[in-house]
């Protein structure tokens, strides 16, 4: 998009840039409407996005026949999640896995914050979360 609002898409990330220097990027009623589609078409975006993942994963969870989730590296955030919809996940010593989302103010899109807490002992899930006094 041209013109007092440019949008430009950095990977994952849509960068919404206000440019009218002249008037120190003042808002007006153009801007305004720039900015609310810029902002409405990464949402619908993210939706489109959020939803398939959901419905996919909602899907393995559900399917009559067991998944293996084979880990042998980094499953983070989806990753993660399609282990925790799997029937069966087998880790190697190797395998890493996390919700970085989590660390950075966000939330997992796929149902992970509602299929880790099912799957994992509280105490396992929540560690880190828990200041632990010394004996």
């Amino acid at each position: 998009m041209t013109g007092p609002v440019r949008t430009e898409r950095r990977g994952a990330v849509v960068v919404v840039t206000i440019d009218r220097p002249e008037v120190f990027n003042a808002l007006n009623a153009e801007v305004l409407g720039r900015l609310r589609a810029a902002v409405l078409d990464a949402e619908d975006e993210a939706r489109r996005t959020m939803e398939a993942g959901q419905r996919a994963l909602r899907d393995i969870e559900r399917v009559a026949v067991p998944v293996i989730a084979a880990v042998n590296g980094v499953a983070l955030g989806g990753g993660f999640e399609l282990v925790l919809a799997s029937t069966f996940p087998v880790l190697s010593t190797r395998a890493s896995l996390g919700l970085p989302e989590s660390g950075l103010g966000l939330i997992p899109g796929y149902g992970g914050t509602q299929r880790l807490p099912r799957l994992a002992r509280r105490p396992a899930a929540f560690a880190d979360l828990v200041r632990q006094e010394p004996a």
